[in-house]
């Protein structure tokens, strides 16, 4: 157990104490156990499975599965911890005293040893993210399951029928299926169960029936993503060529991909103040009050190794560092703290409602990475922030982990 664990906390790149244990039942295969470690540490490996066992049997070889990479923010001044040791002694694009009151300006350089020659902005869908992977036996049988952000696996709970409703938006409404047929797979799963390189797709679960800041117009849908790679957790956007949200640009400079994007946060703002007036609605950070959540930018790259035992051609570009980066309007990123009120005691719950969801310990951390405020603003009023988020988390229903929930009965 303790080397299993040492290899799980070396391929999730943390100390062991984040590589927690798991062994849960698949919701899509349930006469199937797994069991192995889960990074609990956000970042680029936050989520991610270590599996070692399946139905008991120790594999011969522990399978790698790749989570779905935290979500940066491009910019100098957010104060964000991670952003700003990622963009250590980067240069600015706009000098200090052009800076707008308000504005955030986008570092000249994103660290990669890969050429870039392209970048991508597809739409930022508001919902639950759900991760499809590909797993293995010891006689090679795969099987496809699934998980949300930060739990082994995929389940319904106090915070959602995550599970129920993704079969809904598998397989329709009235379904009866609960098993990924791998030879008639789903179409939104079509191209994944078909490449064998590919390890997983993640997709957001949205619509009105699961809702979120932004009022969708249909029931409920899976929206697909970006792929990952066996070999190295490589990523591969899905980009609809009918879809005007999601586009693809030749990289040029810095400056004119930065330039591009500071577009796609003004079109998004102006999208969701034209909502706000249609609706009679206010700024207001609450579900049903916005258009748009903005978009996820990839800078992608024709990598200088190769990637596994896989041909990808002369064509392939991807994501080869892991980074995918948050583009959001004005309206959606300026939280203001000027107080601590109604606002504020709602972000605070939308919080902790994550770190319970995502089964992350509550601490004064953990809290602070989820509200994505920064140490500035949150040491104003750690005080209030942490009476109140004790007092909401004390006041939930409590459960039992999934990773204990969804044993197999014996």
């Amino acid at each position: 157990m303790s080397n299993d664990k040492s290899q799980a906390a070396d391929f999730f790149h943390v100390s062991n104490k984040q590589a927690k244990p798991f062994e849960i039942v698949d919701p899509f295969n349930p006469s199937n156990t797994l069991k192995g470690f889960i990074c609990r540490k956000d970042g680029p490996f936050g989520g991610s499975l270590f599996i070692t066992h399946v139905n008991q049997v120790k594999l011969n070889e522990p399978q790698k599965i790749y989570g779905v990479p935290k979500l940066l923010y491009p910019y100098v001044d957010k104060k964000n911890s991670d952003d700003l040791e990622e963009f250590e002694g980067a240069e600015e694009i706009v000098p200090k005293k052009k800076k707008v009151p308000g504005s955030c300006k986008y570092k000249s350089s994103f660290q990669t040893d890969d050429n870039i020659v392209a970048f991508a902005l597809t739409n930022k869908w508001n919902g639950t993210n759900i991760l499809f992977f590909k797993y293995y036996d010891n006689s090679g049988q795969m099987f496809v399951s699934a998980k949300t952000k930060g739990s082994a696996t995929l389940s319904d709970t106090q915070f959602g029928d995550f599970f129920a409703l993704t079969k809904e938006a598998l397989f329709g409404k009235n379904h009866s299926e609960r098993t990924l047929d791998i030879s008639h797979p789903p179409e939104v799963l079509h191209e994944f169960f078909k490449r064998p390189e590919i390890q997983s797709i993640s997709c957001e679960l949205c619509g009105i029936k699961e809702p979120h800041l932004v009022k969708y117009d249909f029931d409920i849908a899976l929206k697909p993503l970006f792929m990952q790679f066996k070999s190295g957790g490589n990523i591969e956007p899905i980009i609809d060529p009918n879809d005007t949200h999601q586009q693809l640009f030749e990289f040029v400079n810095f400056a004119d991909m930065c330039h591009i994007c500071k577009e796609r946060q003004k079109h998004d703002f102006a999208l969701n103040d034209e909502y706000r007036k249609k609706n009679n609605l206010e700024i207001r950070y609450e579900y049903n009050h916005f258009a748009t959540e903005g978009a996820v930018l990839y800078i992608l790259t024709k990598p200088n190794r190769l990637l596994g035992q896989y041909n990808f051609g002369n064509d392939w570009i991807g994501v080869s560092n892991r980074k995918l980066y948050k583009i959001k309007p004005k309206d959606i990123e300026e939280v203001h703290w000027g107080t601590f009120g109604e606002k504020q005691k709602s972000l605070v719950e939308i919080a902790v409602k994550k770190l319970r969801l995502r089964e992350k310990e509550f601490s004064k951390d953990s809290l602070r990475e989820e509200l994505d405020i920064g140490p500035k603003e949150f040491k104003r009023y750690q005080n209030d922030i942490l009476q109140y988020a004790r007092q909401y988390f004390n006041s939930m229903p409590k459960t039992s982990k999934s990773s204990k929930t969804n044993k197999k009965k014996k």
